[in-house]
């Protein structure tokens, strides 16, 4: 499992964040990441694996015409891209 670093703006933690909590298979650490980051307010840097990356994927809702999910849908996609091909 490889592990690499993700910029993400304080609207994409959020959202990040809400679909972790949906989750079924809530990592206790990824969460308390994403926490920590939403509290500080700014855009984070964070140190992410692609299991973590996958389950962010995995439960962001549905493009509705929302602009964040689309923007972190998009940056969590090319950051497993890096790894994979």
């Amino acid at each position: 499992m490889q592990r690499g670093m993700l910029n993400l703006t304080k609207e994409e933690i959020v959202g990040a964040l809400t679909a972790v909590r949906q989750s079924t298979q809530t990592i206790p650490l990824l969460l308390g990441k994403l926490e920590l980051a939403k509290n500080n307010g700014v855009a984070s840097d964070l140190e992410i694996s692609e299991d973590e990356v996958e389950i962010i994927l995995d439960n962001l809702p549905l493009p509705k015409e929302n602009a964040t999910v689309d923007s972190l849908r998009v940056k969590l996609s090319q950051f497993l891209a890096k790894f994979r091909f």
